[in-house]
């Protein structure tokens, strides 16, 4: 089984990469890059083709390089200063840490910047002329189903069958009917945090663009039962946050009739709802985080993540404005000594950017990532007023969101990928139709 699940990933893996470099077609392109993303596990590893997590955004810019296209896409990018600065940052970072090669650290830098901020570009790049949402919902609504499907036999068969392929750790699939939280559906990834916000992101994406009420009636609740699988409370508190931003930005009649009849109906169907079953406590578990911190559930607590900033912020004093390089944090448990003492003691098992962003990379990164996120809210916001309610400036404010929310709340790994992709997307579209609509405003004042 393992065997035949490897061959499949990394035939999928080589014909995706084939694509992104062979077809002319963009949309169809980005529709295989999001497919890679949310099918193919994080940690596949072949000599031939690297990790997809990275090897995708470069293949994307090599094939608008080799186009000649990218250097005009590139002056159209509205996030183009601060995005190069980031870039130069992680060339120049290797000459500010030793603790591994200076090839191996470079060649680390690249990848972070990869599979993190030029994911926002490579969305950007990807954009076609003429996008067609109804093929693009179609296609969504296909993975959609393939998804809840994976879901549905690892719960059944209460072993994470995928991520048993690419990793040697029980911990994601691991069945201990002791624990509370006795299995984490993890899917397609390694991790319960990450398959659930790709179905959040699907969930929310066939919220708004399918117009078929059966569609969304049969695939929504689906859905939303495929993240409480996930027994993870990170992706419930960002659907309920994501959809807030939403329908504030979208509909207030929506959102209040939303508020009238669904406060009801939650407080009636959780009166009615054993404490024990999955869904009880998974819902449970969101709402101690509100009124207690999570103080009542496992997992990090409000006390616990401040006893974690400390230890981070100890540990980044020794470099504050350059950090200890990529991937430090993460080998700190190879390490030996007091940095090793204080990270078992306090830091371990830390989810959160900031304590990333503390001890690997220093303030200087960390005021370009806060300016980057900030540049494409507001450029969001920007155009959701210039542009009339746009529902690409509702949605790509609402991924934006959603992406910070998660980044500062759980491990940072292939989030970026769920989010930013479709994020660049909405920018695009949204410098396409102002671009189109000052040629309109030209064409009428010469005639």
């Amino acid at each position: 089984m393992g065997s035949l699940i490897f061959i499949f990933e990394a035939c999928l893996h080589i014909y995706i990469s084939v694509i992104l470099l062979s077809k002319k077609d963009k949309q169809t392109k980005f529709l295989w890059m999001f497919a890679g993303f949310a099918f193919l596990h994080p940690f596949l590893s072949i000599k031939i083709v690297p990790n997809n997590s990275f090897f995708y955004c470069f293949l994307v810019l090599l094939d608008a390089w080799r186009t000649k296209s990218l250097k005009q896409i590139w002056n159209d990018y509205p996030l183009k200063g601060i995005t190069l600065c980031i870039f130069l940052f992680h060339l120049a970072h290797p000459l500010f840490y030793d603790w591994q090669g200076f090839g191996q650290s470079l060649y680390a830098e690249i990848q972070e910047f990869l599979r993190t901020f030029a994911i926002v570009f490579a969305g950007f790049v990807l954009c076609p002329q003429k996008w067609d949402w109804e093929k693009a919902i179609h296609v969504l609504e296909r993975m959609a189903v393939l998804l809840i499907l994976i879901a549905f036999s690892i719960q059944i068969l209460h072993e994470n069958y995928i991520s048993a392929c690419f990793t040697q750790s029980d911990v994601f699939y691991a069945f201990d009917p002791e624990a509370e939280r006795s299995f984490r559906n993890t899917g397609t990834v390694f991790s319960p945090n990450i398959f659930g916000i790709q179905n959040v992101a699907l969930f929310l994406l066939i919220n708004h663009f399918e117009k078929r009420s059966l569609v969304k009636r049969i695939l929504l609740p689906l859905l939303l039962l495929v993240i409480f699988f996930t027994a993870t409370r990170a992706p419930f508190v960002i659907l309920i946050i994501s959809l807030a931003v939403y329908y504030a930005l979208y509909s207030k009649t929506k959102m209040m009739k939303i508020l009238l009849y669904g406060i009801p109906i939650f407080f009636i169907a959780m009166d009615n709802l054993p404490e024990t079953s999955m869904i009880g406590k998974a819902v449970n578990s969101v709402i101690d985080i509100f009124l207690t911190g999570g103080q009542n559930t496992s997992g990090s607590s409000v006390e616990l993540r401040e006893s974690q900033w400390e230890v981070a912020a100890a540990i980044g004093s020794t470099a504050p404005f350059f950090g200890h390089g990529v991937g430090f944090t993460d080998n700190l448990i190879t390490e030996t000594g007091v940095i090793k003492m204080a990270y078992m003691g306090g830091l371990f098992g830390a989810e959160g950017y900031q304590f990333y962003l503390a001890i690997d990379y220093g303030l200087i990164y960390s005021l370009m990532a806060i300016f980057f996120f900030l540049s494409m809210l507001h450029f969001f916001m920007k155009e959701y007023f210039t542009q009339k309610r746009s529902e690409y400036a509702i949605l790509g404010f609402v991924l934006t969101v959603f992406e910070i929310f998660f980044l500062f709340s759980s491990r940072p790994q292939a989030s970026w990928q769920v989010t930013m992709l479709f994020a660049g997307l909405f920018m695009k579209l949204l410098c396409d139709a102002r671009h189109n609509a000052n040629n309109n405003e030209i064409f009428i004042q010469v005639e």
